[in-house]
Order: structure tokens, then C-alpha cells, then sequence
């Protein structure tokens, strides 16, 4: 039964190995005005155990060992038995997880205040508070900040996940906890957003899901939301996420697409400078506390571990589609994008594990490549080139490395590696070739129509083209000549008329693979490689 006596919020969370971010999370919360909380630890490692056992010592929570059972999802378990242990503790109890930091939206910076308004009014059985989602703001790897600090950009405010709820609720309203959002209560509570309206479940989500509730028909940031860490960095996400799973069904859809689904940095939305300092100084607080317990720097670095290993693959979606060796340079095409909405910042060349210099020209249109990333750029097409002489008497391993856009420590990643020496030879035995490129091919009812641009290394356009469907040659007519300032951004000399145009007769398209070589011919009647591009799948329209 509550008394009036006994103290008004709690926060409760089930935790598993969550050690390096507890710390900032209780500092966060007790600058909000908090001093209870309540941690369910479920299946933690021994240095963790340790963390929540001197946290407890010192008196900054109380602690629940929750093991998972065989067969048994184990958050909802610890949630019904941190009510049942402490619910008699706290008026009301807030259930988030560690990723989650419930955050004012105005003026008022105290969240028991906000419950108090809520407690008077004696019908009000449970708050929801809406998720604000913020993105990895480009990070690739840990960095020893507060997470609030590191991680400043989020998604927009009516992005569809934001929907979801966590709640705060009067510890004798609940009857029991259906998900890890929303809690049934007794007959006669009411389930309010924190603007006092009316808790209603988001119609579309609970027509496809009827017995899941915690997703909200608006999105209510009144007075306070909870900002939604759920992904950090990426190797945060890899390395801790995915391999601690989830405690509401373990794993369950933890992949890079899920990463990438949540890696939203629309809007730049930092938690002040002010509060910021408040929480860095409690944090000092409970280190200096903890410390004569051998809780120190050492102590979380090693709870870290390493940050030398390299990135896990994902970051860089890309692909070489061509790689020809003309009689003074060598070309590689391509299409390539960072976190899978921009453009890469740069790429280099790595020839037998040494990188040499090239020259990278970028903003080539791929709107296929847009098909598949519909957040990313239409320029995510590129040709790299780099001077024959400085080519080793040798290749045995080519490999192509390009840098995400962001902070200048980030290590290169991998786009393409490990380009056998027998490829390579095969480049060198092959005809001799030209800087060019096939941007598009459509079908229409004439037969297929080619853009791209070809460039001579006098920095003259070609004469005439011819192309081979399947190895076959087709009739070409040259339709027009086209401006391409991307491609003079690199070939500073080259005229601006060096795009083309071509018609090519084809009176029935083939009903699978489909590869088009093109080649540039001289006013001598030369003949150079320039391109050659791939279709597995025909259609109407842009193939």
C-alpha cells in the first residue's frame, strides 16, 4: 500500500554488461532530480557485476539479479520483479533501458515536478513519454564522452519510430507489464502523454500487431521525451549491441539494416553546454566514490577492451565495375557510398599493399545505384586514375580503399580488395583503352539508347563510337554530344562536349545477361577500349 511518506519517482532498467555507460546514465538522471533507481541485472559479466555491486555500496541504487530462464524472454520478468521487490519503495517508477535518457523539452528541468502534477491528480495511473531517435551523428568508434556529448544529431520529429513510448507509472495502477513500453493497469487509470491528453495507440500498428500495445497515435515532446541512443557508433553497435542482444527477444532483427534504418541525423539537436558540466561533475562525483574499490580509468578500459580492430563491413556500400590499362594510365569505375546516404570522401589506390597517387573524379549521376539507396546522392559514381609509369613491374593484389566522410582519424575502409594477379594480367593482355564511362542504358521502342562519355589523352573527344551487345557488334548512331562539367572537374582541358549520346538498332532485348562493351574511334580510324557495362535484368525504361 503507498504512504506519503515514502519517496515519489524511481527509475528503474534491466541491465546487461552496460557498465561503461552506467555511470553518465545515473549522473544524467540524478541532475533531473532522481535519487532512486532500481537495476534488474540480467546475465552480466564479472566486471559489470562488480559495478553495480559498489554502485549499490555507495548508495547510488538498488540491485536485482534477474538471470534469464530457459525459453523465457527475460525483460518483462524483470520488470514484474523490480515492482514486486521495490514498487512498495517509490510513488512512481519510470522503466527505460540504458540507451535511453529521458530529457526536458522546456523550461521546467525537474522531472519529479512534472510526476508531482500528474500525482495529484489521483485517476492518472500511468505518463507516456515519446522516444526522440538520435543516430551514430557519423562515429565509427567508441570514444570515452558522455554519450550525450558525442551523439548530436538525431532523426526528423516525426520520424515513424519516434512513435514509441516508454512509461512512468504510479506504482499501484499497474496490474502488470504487457511489453517494455506500455503497462496494463487496473480498472479506472487513465494512460496520459505528458500535455495531459489522452494515451491513444497508433491505429495502423495495432490493426497489424493486436496484441502489441506502445506505439503512439501522435508524438507528444511536451515538458519531457526520452532521447533514444540506439545505435552509438557503429562499432558500438556491432560490438556490444548485436552480441549482447536484446532482452525483449534476444538478437531478434539486430542487423546492419537495422543500423542503418535508426542512423538518422537529420536535425542538429546538442544537449547544452550547461548541462553537460552538471552531469560531468556528478559523474566525478561517482568515480571519486567508487574509486577506492579499484573502480578507475583502468578498470573501464578494460570493460571497453581494444578499439584497434578494424571496422566491420557496412559502413561503405560500393562496387569496381571496370578497370582498363591504357598506354599511359590505368582507370577504375565505380560507384561508392559512406553510411549509404553520401557520397565517399575520397578513394585511393593500393597495388600490391602500398598506396599510390591517383587522381579521383567524382559526381558521376548513378540512378540505379539510387534505386537501392533512395537517402543517398544521385553522384555516387567514380573513375579513379592513375599514371602507367607508376604501376610496379608486377601486380599482384590490387585493392581499393575509400574514406568516410566525418573526422580525419578515420581509418580507410575497404570498397573492393583482393583483385587477383590473374584479373590483373588479363588488364594488361587486354586492348588498349581509354577514360570513358556508360552512365545509362534505355530501352525503348527503337532499340537501346547509350549515355557515358569517352576522352582521348590529348584531351580530344572520339570521332565515332561502336558497341558490342553480348560480343556481338550493333550499328551505333551518334544522336548528340553533351556538356559534362563533372568530368572536366578532373580533365580541366578536355572540351566541354566530351558526353555522348548513342542509338544503337536492337529489335529484341536478350532475356537475361546483357553486357555492352563500348569503344571510342579516332578520326584515324583508332580503336580504344572506353567501358563496358553489365545487366542481369531487363525492362522498359532505364535497364
Amino acid at each position: 500500500m503507498n504512504s506519503p511518506d515514502k519517496a515519489l519517482l524511481g527509475i528503474a532498467a534491466i541491465m546487461k554488461n552496460e557498465g561503461p555507460y552506467l555511470v553518465e546514465w545515473l549522473a544524467h538522471h540524478r541532475c533531473l532530480g532522481v535519487q532512486n533507481f532500481f537495476i534488474a541485472a540480467n546475465d552480466n559479466d564479472d566486471d559489470n557485476l562488480r559495478l553495480f555491486k559498489a554502485l549499490e555500496e555507495q548508495g547510488y541504487l538498488r540491485l536485482l539479479l534477474t538471470p534469464t530462464r530457459e525459453g523465457v524472454k527475460p525483460q518483462i520478468p524483470a520488470y514484474a520483479a523490480v515492482l514486486d521487490r521495490f514498487g512498495s519503495e517509490v510513488q512512481w517508477m519510470a522503466f527505460i533501458d540504458a540507451d535511453e535518457f529521458i530529457w526536458p523539452t522546456s523550461d521546467l528541468q525537474d522531472l519529479p515536478s512534472m510526476v508531482a502534477r500528474f500525482h495529484a491528480q489521483t485517476q492518472v495511473g500511468a505518463i507516456a513519454l515519446n522516444w526522440a531517435t538520435y543516430g551514430s551523428s557519423r562515429q565509427v568508434h567508441f570514444e570515452d564522452q558522455p554519450v550525450i556529448q558525442r551523439f548530436e544529431r538525431r532523426a526528423n520529429d516525426g520520424f515513424e519510430v519516434n512513435h514509441h513510448i516508454k512509461s512512468i507509472v504510479r506504482t499501484k495502477a499497474v496490474a502488470r507489464y504487457r511489453n517494455p513500453h506500455y503497462a496494463v493497469l487496473h480498472a479506472g487509470y487513465q494512460y496520459l502523454h505528458t500535455d495531459g491528453t489522452a494515451y491513444r495507440r497508433k491505429p495502423s500498428y495495432f490493426e497489424k500487431t493486436p496484441t502489441a500495445l506502445g506505439l503512439s497515435e501522435t508524438i507528444c515532446w511536451q515538458d519531457f521525451r526520452i532521447n533514444h541512443y540506439v545505435i552509438k557508433s557503429w562499432t558500438e553497435y556491432v560490438d556490444r549491441k548485436i552480441r549482447r542482444g536484446r532482452a525483449v527477444s534476444p538478437n531478434a532483427g539486430l542487423n546492419h539494416d537495422f543500423f542503418f534504418f535508426h542512423d538518422r541525423n537529420e536535425v542538429h539537436d546538442p544537449v547544452p553546454a550547461a548541462h553537460l558540466q552538471r552531469v560531468q561533475a556528478e559523474i566525478d562525483t561517482i568515480l571519486s566514490a567508487l574509486r577506492p574499490r579499484g573502480i578507475d580509468p583502468a578498470f573501464f578500459a578494460r570493460m571497453i577492451g581494444p578499439q584497434n580492430q578494424p571496422v566491420a563491413p557496412g559502413i561503405v556500400n560500393g562496387a569496381v565495375e571496370s578497370i582498363a590499362l591504357s598506354g599511359t594510365q590505368l582507370s577504375i569505375s565505380g560507384w561508392g557510398l559512406a553510411w549509404r546516404d553520401q557520397a565517399l570522401e575520397r578513394c585511393e589506390l593500393k597495388i600490391n599493399g602500398s598506396l599510390l597517387a591517383s587522381r579521383l573524379l567524382t559526381g558521376i549521376p548513378r540512378a540505379d545505384v539510387q534505386r537501392h539507396f533512395p537517402r543517398g546522392p544521385l553522384h555516387s559514381g567514380f573513375v579513379l586514375q592513375m599514371d602507367r609509369a607508376q604501376l610496379p613491374p608486377t601486380m599482384e593484389t590490387l585493392e581499393l580503399v575509400a574514406w568516410v566522410p566525418g573526422k580525419a582519424d578515420v581509418q580507410p575502409l575497404p570498397l573492393a580488395a583482393d583483385i587477383d594477379g590473374a584479373a590483373l594480367q588479363n588488364i594488361l593482355d587486354a586492348p588498349p583503352s581509354m577514360p570513358g564511362h556508360i552512365d545509362h542504358v534505355l530501352w525503348g521502342e527503337e532499340g537501346l539508347e547509350i549515355e557515358g562519355w569517352g576522352l582521348l589523352e590529348s584531351n580530344q573527344c572520339f570521332a565515332d563510337f561502336e558497341v558490342e551487345i553480348n560480343g556481338d557488334p550493333l550499328a551505333v548512331l551518334l544522336l548528340e554530344r553533351t556538356p559534362r562539367p563533372d568530368v572536366q572537374r578532373v580533365h580541366a582541358q578536355a572540351p566541354i562536349g566530351l558526353g555522348f549520346r548513342l542509338g544503337c538498332k536492337l529489335t529484341k532485348l536478350p532475356a537475361s545477361h546483357l553486357e555492352i562493351t563500348l569503344y571510342g574511334i579516332t578520326s584515324r580510324q583508332q580503336r580504344f577500349w572506353l567501358a563496358r557495362h553489365t545487366i542481369e535484368q531487363m525492362r522498359n525504361g532505364d535497364c
